[in-house]
């Protein structure tokens, strides 16, 4: 039987705004969780904790500590984590590691059905899922959740009794706080936290993709917006128009 059949669930939606935040008090320790991984499709869940994608030999390894309810979260993986992916995960200058930090029961539904999606549709149903946010949690607001939830498992071949299983599975559960484990271990608090080589990342800089590729261009000994250094002479622009 579904979690949402058997507790006062709309009143575990916890979205305070200091919760889903822009982050909390950072350090620059060495993030932890395991780096074993067993690898099917293009992304892999890793051993302890967490879903991975990109070149395991990367020189830069990006963590994302995110909540599927936050509405900085949403903006972070529409603005940022899509440019990552395609400029820098593909090309093999980054690994990217995503992490559940769920901040209700919302959230913990909604990683274990991406999660039973498999690793090869995990970043697709999250996409889903940040794509879909009002309407999720409307539907967790009007009682219509896990239909919601169906609609969503759906798409990735998941009927409703595998949906229902699923949130309720255990093992996924299980991970799942594993993931929120490696989370408080890093000090995460707040989402979107984001890390970069193990360096917590805090700035205003960072939300943005330009900001972002300035910060991997400069591990990476690239010199930061190119296209500055293309500025036109001044005295070719004073051309006199007799």
């Amino acid at each position: 039987m579904s979690i949402f059949r058997t507790s006062a669930f709309v009143t575990a939606l916890l979205l305070s705004a200091t919760a889903c935040s822009d982050g909390g008090q950072g350090n620059a320790q060495q993030t932890s969780g395991s780096d074993q991984a067993s690898t099917i499709g293009d992304a892999t869940f890793e051993a302890g904790t967490g879903v991975q994608i990109g070149a395991e030999d990367a020189p830069i390894t990006m963590l994302e500590y995110a909540s599927i309810t936050c509405s900085h979260c949403k903006d972070f993986h529409e603005d940022v984590v899509g440019a990552v992916f395609d400029d820098y995960v593909a090309s093999g200058k980054v690994k990217f590691i995503f992490r559940e930090f769920p901040l209700n029961q919302i959230d913990v539904a909604g990683f274990a059905v991406a999660r039973c999606a498999g690793e090869e549709n995990y970043f697709a149903a999250l996409d889903m899922f940040f794509d879909e946010q009002d309407a999720v949690i409307s539907a967790a607001q009007d009682g219509t959740i896990l239909e919601k939830l169906n609609e969503i498992g759906s798409g990735f071949g998941l009927d409703s009794d595998e949906v229902d299983t699923c949130i309720n599975d255990s093992d996924v559960r299980r991970q799942i706080a594993a993931s929120i484990d490696a989370g408080q271990a890093d000090g995460v608090s707040s989402t979107p936290s984001i890390f970069v080589n193990g360096v917590r990342q805090e700035t205003v800089e960072s939300r943005s993709a330009e900001g972002m590729a300035n910060i991997l261009d400069g591990l990476l000994g690239e010199p930061a917006n190119e296209a500055e250094a293309d500025t036109e002479d001044p005295a070719e622009t004073n051309v006199n128009a007799d």
